[in-house]
């Protein structure tokens, strides 16, 4: 199925309109995601262009289409927690009823003393048992990983975000000239990024 050209997808809540090829990059992840293939796609542009609401409108399309989706925002701080937008983007919680989440959880609180930028080894661990969730949750059906303002996310989340295996689409949104961020996804299709514009008046 093209979701470029499905009826019921146009009329849908998560439809933008003047957002054709922005969205037919999306919709064609999303329709490779379905068929087993994940990807990355980065969407940059200025502030108040649009960028969330295209994903906004992307994770409706993937929900909608029976793909898992998880999303979180990364916070503007100077020294980011470790993992910290994605606990929140895959519900890494203490006291969560999936046990892998809660043994993630309870790692991270154990040592958050001695999680620092010197103790590579703890933060490593972190690190393997994410991704491990994430390729776990990937075995139930295809998944999209969306991360908002990415230019803010620690080195943890990034590696996690590097390394996810398929089917899982990662959507990374980021501001135009922030950070230098990693554009190479190993043994993963590499889709070109989404560079948004203010449409002329």
């Amino acid at each position: 199925m093209d979701l470029r050209h499905d009826a019921d997808f146009r009329q849908s809540p998560g439809f933008l309109t003047g957002r054709g090829p922005e969205l037919a990059e999306l919709w064609d992840a999303v329709q490779r995601l379905r068929l087993g293939t994940g990807g990355v796609v980065w969407i940059e542009g200025e502030p108040g262009i649009g960028k969330s609401s295209l994903v906004a409108a992307a994770a409706h399309v993937g929900r909608e289409l029976g793909c898992q989706v998880s999303e979180g925002v990364a916070d503007q701080l100077a020294h980011p927690p470790l993992l910290g937008v994605l606990l929140d983007c895959l519900e890494i919680r203490p006291r969560s009823t999936d046990p892998h989440r809660a043994r993630i959880a309870e790692f991270l609180t154990d040592r958050r003393s001695v999680l620092d930028l010197a103790d590579a080894g703890h933060a490593a661990a972190a690190v393997e048992m994410v991704v491990a969730l994430v390729d776990e949750l990937c075995t139930a059906g295809p998944m999209m990983l969306l991360v908002d303002d990415v230019q803010w996310a620690d080195d943890a989340s990034i590696d996690v975000c590097r390394r996810a295996g398929a089917p899982v689409v990662r959507v990374a949104v980021r501001r135009e000239a922030d950070r230098l961020l990693p554009t190479d996804m190993p043994h993963i299709p590499l889709l070109p990024p989404v560079t948004l514009r203010q449409p002329r008046v």
